[in-house]
């Protein structure tokens, strides 16, 4: 906590909706005052409160990069013809409910698929900025762009995975003044 007392509970964080889910007298409950978490170490990882989610540390340097674990939940769809399935259906589905800090947490039918969606945040200069793509990554280097480019190529590196991600930032770490 940011008061410098520490806390051990037993949490989940939930992907879907980005809330951390804690047991207090037996009953869950959400985290509702994130303000007042300095760091979350769930199993050796550590996270970060940021607005109301948590971002996970993968490194923490001049150039820190974080991961923000979202995931969709996916709607199995309506059946269609052929005996497909069709998920264009404007349905809106709940998998929760919260009553104030209580949680509830609803049953998500095995026919439902849990779809990861993380997204990548890089602290520079005090400045967080998201991106998704290689793309939205180099923006964000524009003077070290074609070195960044070519590292990626010749390590093959990929923006959605996070292992590719923690060489590409820690190199940024190495060549930035």
């Amino acid at each position: 906590m940011k008061s410098g007392a520490i806390n051990n509970v037993i949490a989940n964080y939930n992907t879907i909706t980005e809330k951390l889910v804690f047991m207090k007298d037996g009953t869950p409950h959400n985290l509702t005052n994130t303000t007042s978490v300095d760091t979350l170490t769930i199993r050796g990882r550590q996270f970060i409160p940021v607005k109301d989610a948590f971002y996970e540390i993968l490194i923490d340097a001049p150039i820190s990069l974080f991961i923000e674990n979202k995931s969709d939940l996916i709607d199995p769809g309506k059946p269609a013809a052929y005996g497909g399935r069709s998920q264009t259906s404007a349905i809106d589905r709940v998998s929760s409910m919260q009553n104030g800090d209580l949680f509830y947490n609803l049953e998500i039918p095995d026919e439902y698929n849990i779809k990861p969606s993380p997204v990548f945040w890089i602290r520079k200069d005090l400045q967080m900025s998201s991106f998704l793509s290689k793309r939205q990554f180099l923006k964000i280097f524009p003077d070290q762009k074609d070195v960044l480019e070519e590292y990626m190529k010749q390590n093959n590196l990929k923006t959605d995975n996070a292992e590719d991600m923690i060489k590409l930032v820690e190199f940024c770490n190495e060549i930035m003044p």
